[in-house]
């Protein structure tokens, strides 16, 4: 809890930069809560221009929203199986299914799909702008601080790392993702030996200049 201070920003535990499905899901809730941030559609209100309504008996949940002009229908399959459902949209016209960029022209508001196990769909009458996800299968091999002229290579590292742009008053801390602190050296030399440390996920903290950075390092032996 200690870690970069008490309210300081801490390593992710469950190795998102690796594992694919893990960086998919936090991509999904990163993108939910910038929409909520950037839509007015996602606080609705009751009264006359906005509106809500859910169905969730069954395994299909689905959820409707509406702000003024903006509609958003999102359905979720809860089930561990593939389910047809109906699709229930405000209205007739244009729609945007966000996930997977479509979108499709209807004259009928209501419309069968089939969904896989787990599925999630939000369709909008308004197209709505969001990052697309982009996974990179190995991490970059260089870190390279923001804040500073420091440059750390290989990652991922096995016995030994080099250091680059550092003077007499860099400090360089390795933690492991618990927290606790696996490596102290002042940085004399470029070689920086980590036969110590096994193989993992480490955060390395670099001090120097009065300025702290922190960037993630695999150890692969």
């Amino acid at each position: 809890i200690d870690f970069n201070g008490r309210t300081g920003e801490k390593p992710i535990r469950w190795e998102y930069l690796k594992d694919k499905d893990r960086a998919h899901l936090r991509w999904v809730y990163s993108t939910f809560m910038n929409l909520r941030n950037t839509y007015p559609v996602f606080h609705t209100t009751l009264n006359a221009d906005d509106g809500f309504g859910a169905e969730l008996n069954g395994v299909v949940k689905k959820t409707w929203l509406q702000k003024g002009d903006h509609k958003i229908h999102a359905l979720s399959n809860t089930n561990v199986d593939q389910t047809n459902t109906t699709v229930f949209l405000q209205e007739a016209g244009t729609w945007y299914e966000l996930f997977s960029g479509d979108s499709f022209t209807t004259t009928n508001s209501s419309f069968a799909i089939r969904m896989a196990p787990g599925e999630y769909r939000l369709y909008s009458n308004k197209k709505m702008e969001i990052t697309p996800f982009a996974f990179e299968e190995e991490l970059n091999n260089r870190i390279e601080l923001a804040n500073s002229n420091l440059v750390i290579f290989p990652n991922p590292a096995t016995t030994q790392l080099t250091v680059k742009g550092a003077d007499i008053t860099s400090i360089i801390r390795i933690y492991d993702l618990s927290g606790r602190l696996r490596l102290q050296e002042s940085l004399s030399s470029e070689a920086l030996n980590i036969e110590m440390l096994q193989s993992g996920m480490y955060v390395v903290e670099v001090q120097s200049n009065g300025i702290r950075d922190t960037q993630r390092l695999v150890v692969s032996k």
